[in-house]
């Protein structure tokens, strides 16, 4: 089993994976298996993080008939005792209980560094030799809010002869309850009582069905966009769409890293 991650780790640019062992009683329809994720998408609020897979799932949880204009997600916490099951497009967000999985642990991988601190007064530079050289970058900003947000970037730009530079990150999307702690503590709680609830009243001949059984749906329906444009002059975008009326917001701190 993989030791917990400390969020130090994702904050020098470590990759996360969760590596899962669905309950065989639960996911019966499959041979008992073993999945891996990567989770691309972060939001870190002091030692808490959620953290999601990309808006790459092509059905939900019932199985529907596949459409490819319809993309889910599956999002894991090291705290919470759920799993979330979502996709912006449907307004869709499905709340699952942990111990559906025999097994949920956490993997960093080093295959990124640090190239650029807003913090440590540096030059630009290594940003854009990191661009000429073809790697692939990911950011994690903290907004005002003191939550980092960790996620890929899309299109790194450099302007030249500016010292400049702007970038653009996945277009992608989670619940916006992630992002607030006193949401997701009032969701566990929910979801805890309605779980006790059907084990009190049913008694299933393996407890793991309860498990499978046992879901809430939309809880919240507002979702938060995971699309910024970070600027190295202390200022960003957060929207569903870059426009020009928008107004620029100032970060606490960013850093930028790049593929090892």
């Amino acid at each position: 089993m993989a030791a917990p991650i400390n969020p130090d780790e994702l904050l020098n640019g470590a990759s996360l994976r969760v590596v899962l062992h669905p309950h065989k009683e639960v996911q019966a329809d499959f041979p008992d298996m073993m999945e891996s994720f990567e989770l691309p998408h972060i939001t870190l609020i002091g030692e808490r993080f959620f953290a999601k897979t990309a808006n790459r799932h092509g059905v939900s949880f019932q199985f529907n008939d596949y459409n490819v204009k319809s993309t889910y997600s599956y999002a894991y916490s090291n705290h919470y005792d759920f799993v979330v099951n979502c996709g912006h497009a449907e307004g869709y967000s499905r709340i699952c209980s942990r111990k559906a999985y025999a097994n949920i642990s956490f993997v960093a991988a080093n295959n990124y560094e640090l190239i650029w601190n807003s913090e440590a007064d540096q030059s630009v530079r290594p940003v854009e030799a990191a661009l000429l050289n073809g790697r692939k970058m990911k950011i994690a900003l903290k907004d005002n809010d003191d939550v980092w947000n960790i996620h890929p970037v899309h299109m790194p730009s450099f302007y030249v002869d500016k010292n400049f530079f702007e970038l653009f990150t996945d277009q992608d999307s989670m619940p916006a309850y992630f992002r607030k702690t006193n949401d997701l503590e009032v969701i566990s709680k929910k979801f805890n009582s309605l779980l006790k609830d059907f084990l009190r009243q049913n008694t299933p001949k393996n407890i793991n069905t309860a498990f499978n059984e046992v879901t809430m749906l939309n809880p919240d329906t507002e979702f938060s966009s995971n699309y910024y444009t970070v600027r190295s002059n202390g200022e960003y975008l957060h929207g569903k769409i870059v426009i020009t009326q928008e107004e620029p917001v100032s970060y606490q701190s960013l850093k930028v890293f790049a593929e090892v």
